[in-house]
Order: structure tokens, then sequence, then C-alpha cells
């Protein structure tokens, strides 16, 4: 009985992390940007497969002028494609070929 019940505690953990990893956000931040390669800082340490899709967007502060009080904006810049996956880094290229302004610090988001 002991060993049937020390089974079931092993299965429900490896499932609360198989759980925890399929829900929690997929984010890192654009290395540098060669051609129309993207380089984004995280890989398949994260859970990054090739053929995921990423969002790329510039994170700003602003002042809104009516309150005076200091507000991020995400400004969307492009979608990109992962094309190849190394341990700690993901080479992507923006649909429609052509890097859109994109820039190291630049902040990427898997698109669900």
């Amino acid at each position: 009985m002991k060993k049937v019940a020390l089974k079931i505690v092993d299965q429900l953990e490896k499932t609360e992390i198989k759980i925890v990893e399929t829900f929690k956000p997929l984010e890192g931040y654009v290395m540098g940007v060669e051609g129309d390669q993207i380089f984004i800082n995280i890989g398949t340490n994260e859970g990054v497969v090739k053929g995921m899709n990423f969002s790329i967007s510039r994170i700003k502060e602003m002042v809104d002028p009516v309150s005076g009080t200091t507000k991020t904006v995400q400004m969307p810049l492009a979608d990109v494609k992962i094309i190849s996956v190394q341990d700690a880094v993901s080479v992507g290229m923006v649909a429609g070929g052509a890097s859109k302004g994109i820039q190291p610090k630049d902040h990427a988001k898997r698109r669900q």
C-alpha cells in the first residue's frame, strides 16, 4: 500500500510540473538582430521548440499628461516564428521577412 501511495504522489508531482509549465508565460528578450533573424535569450531549457510563435514588443515608460503618473506601455513590433532552438537561445524569423526595427532588449512573449 505504501508503494502505491508513493507512486501516486510521484505522478501527481510530475503532473503538477507539467501543468505549471503549460500555463506559465514564456517570455524573454531580443539579444540581437542579424538580417532577417531575431535572436531571443530563451531556448529549450525554458521550453521553447521550433515552430513556436512569439510577439515582439518594445516596452516604454510614459508619463500620463493628466495624472502625472508613469505607465508602462508595450508597443507591438512584429510576430516571429522560431526556426532554430538551442539550450539557451532561440532564432526566429519575422513574418514577412523584415526585422521591422526590432532591437536588443525588446520583449518577446509566446503567442498561444
